[in-house]
């Protein structure tokens, strides 16, 4: 089998994958900005005033409108940074 041949079969293989981890690396940016705007969102809530006891009677309307606005992939990974970071401040 000549070198020529050969070598097609194994540059589409590599091309292939390049798409691939773009892919992968546009939603790993993406989930990093829903974290990111859970963690400041979390922030914001306790400097205006939002303390634990009252954060738990609003705490399924909160990630239920995540959900909604965000989808159910965004949701979860925006309230887990909002979570995170307001739980850590109070």
């Amino acid at each position: 089998m000549a070198p020529e041949t050969a070598a097609p079969e194994a540059n589409d293989a590599e091309t292939a994958a390049v798409p691939i981890i773009a892919i992968v690396m546009a939603a790993i940016a993406v989930g990093g900005s829903y974290y990111g705007m859970g963690t400041a969102a979390g922030e914001k809530a306790y400097y205006a005033g939002l303390r634990n006891q009252e954060y738990q009677n609003v705490k399924w309307k909160v990630r239920t409108a995540a959900m909604g606005a965000l989808g159910v992939v965004g949701g979860p990974i925006f309230m887990t940074g909002f979570e995170n970071n307001f739980y850590s401040m109070i």
